[in-house]
């Protein structure tokens, strides 16, 4: 019985879909079974209140008869999302409340609890016994059945894409029951609404494991708790995992694939889409225990949560040289409203304004890419480091010289890419030409960005004084960051 489907009803309703599935899977035992008197059944106890339409006081009688009575086979309660019994949501606390496990003589209980909670009240029998088990994912074959039954149980409608379904759920059972939670209320209900609300569920769920897990490493040894929080931050910044912790193997939220990205090395992947989304969820609410323990990634991770803050996020940056002089005093806005992650080794697909774009770890040049939705489109290179510009071993004439798809250069790639909001291409004026000296000048409307914790100044000699370079350091990392920037600077 999954009484987080019953948590979303009223106490009415709940009885009566219980009352309504037992009568259906039990029939013969009801009628077999005597009810307090001679010649009158269970089923006939039930039948009576269903059909006068006393579904809850039929029901709390029907679970005070089946606790306190001693029969001659033994009862199994099977209850899945034990803790929504003694959730402060549930609405139905009338029902929830009826499966009183203090009082079962005739047979035992089964607890079904997610992982990522602590198990509650219910456990008080000293018989009691915890048994962790990892739920795999459905095979196709029984995908397809769920699917069936559930339609045949009017909890999913009769016309839906599998496909999408299969994509959204990655065949993953409790995502497959998420789905007819969504659905069931009402069938008519067209897919992309179900999607939000389903994506709305499943986003909240995995980010109650996320920070679980996190909140449970604080325990662990002090290498530990760096490598648990360290692989989240991977995810969250596009940085192939090649191994877990033990932690994040027994989560269930990610699955171990064969990556074009990594050369075709095997590298681990959010099991479906629910889970990258509740990765930047999570850290977009708490990101900074994850700082505490890194270094390294901290400035980078802060930077990527900055610009990904959903909905519109705009950053003014103050546009100066690497010399640190004002070149003018107007600021530069850069406004992003998604974020993609790159998947493939070549972005083929369009870009449009107000994308953030997340490039893969050994991506040249650039950690971030944001085509702003500013001016019908303006595009930004970013590069972090810790190290100073001159230093670093990136520089903005890398954008010319390293070749990513054939003969184009990184810049020929993304100008080719950035489209304007009506379908044309937004640089469709750069040429080759506009190319060629990146170490003195940029193509109107594409900038570079570099932002350094370092405190290096570059003196007036430097062959590399006059690149292109929107530096941002010192305070001025405020503006990439938001309010956390003194909380990071008093930190490292």
């Amino acid at each position: 019985m999954g009484v987080g489907t019953l948590a979303e009803k009223n106490d009415e309703f709940a009885a009566e879909r219980i009352l309504s599935d037992f009568i259906e899977a039990e029939e013969t035992k009801l009628k077999n079974t005597e009810y307090r008197k001679e010649g009158y059944s269970l089923d006939d106890f039930i039948s009576t209140g269903y059909d006068h339409g006393e579904f809850l006081e039929t029901f709390k009688e029907l679970m005070s008869f089946l606790f306190n009575t001693k029969f001659t086979y033994p009862i199994l309660v099977a209850v899945d999302e034990w803790n929504a019994r003694f959730s402060q949501d549930a609405s139905c606390e009338e029902v929830l409340h009826a499966f009183d496990d203090n009082k079962l003589k005739s047979g035992l209980w089964l607890y079904s609890i997610s992982a990522a909670f602590n198990p509650v009240r219910g456990f008080r029998n000293a018989d009691a016994t915890t048994i962790p088990i990892k739920i795999p994912s459905y095979t196709e074959e029984e995908f397809v059945s769920i699917l069936e039954c559930q339609q045949y149980f009017k909890r999913l409608p009769a016309d839906i894409d599998k496909n999408q379904i299969r994509k959204h759920s990655a065949l993953i059972p409790r995502m497959v029951f998420y789905w007819c939670l969504d659905w069931n209320p009402n069938l008519e209900n067209p897919f992309q609404d179900v999607l939000v609300s389903f994506s709305d569920r499943a986003i909240k769920y995995y980010k109650a494991r996320i920070k679980k897990t996190l909140d449970r490493a604080k325990d662990k040894s002090k290498d530990d708790k760096t490598l648990i929080h360290q692989t989240m931050a991977f995810f969250y910044l596009n940085i192939p995992v090649v191994s877990l912790t033990e932690q994040w193997e027994n989560s269930g939220l990610f699955i171990n694939e064969k990556s074009e990205m990594d050369r075709g090395e095997y590298v681990y992947k959010c099991v479906c889409p629910p889970v990258s989304k509740a990765i930047a969820k999570y850290f977009q609410e708490y990101a900074k225990p994850t700082i505490d323990v890194l270094v390294g990634r901290a400035l980078e991770l802060l930077v990527s949560r900055h610009f990904r803050r959903g909905g519109i996020s705009t950053i003014s940056l103050a546009d100066k040289d690497l010399m640190g002089q004002e070149r003018q005093v107007k600021k530069l806005n850069v406004s992003v409203s998604i974020d993609l992650e790159q998947t493939k080794p070549l972005i083929n697909t369009p870009i449009l304004p107000g994308t953030f774009l997340i490039l893969r770890r050994g991506h040249p040049a650039c950690d971030f890419i944001a085509y702003s939705s500013e001016n019908r489109g303006e595009l930004f290179f970013i590069q972090i480091s810790i190290s100073s510009y001159v230093a670093h071993d990136s520089k903005v004439t890398d954008l010319e010289k390293i070749p990513v798809k054939g003969n184009k250069s990184i810049l020929e790639c993304y100008v080719d890419l950035c489209q304007t909001e009506d379908g044309n291409k937004r640089f469709s004026k750069v040429k080759a030409i506009d190319i060629e000296n990146l170490g003195k000048k940029l193509p109107k409307g594409v900038y570079y960005v570099y932002i350094t914790t370092s405190d290096s100044v570059i003196r007036s000699n430097n062959s590399v004084k006059d690149h292109p370079v929107i530096l941002v350091q010192g305070d001025d990392i405020k503006s990439v960051v938001g309010p956390d920037w003194e909380w990071y600077k008093n930190k490292f």
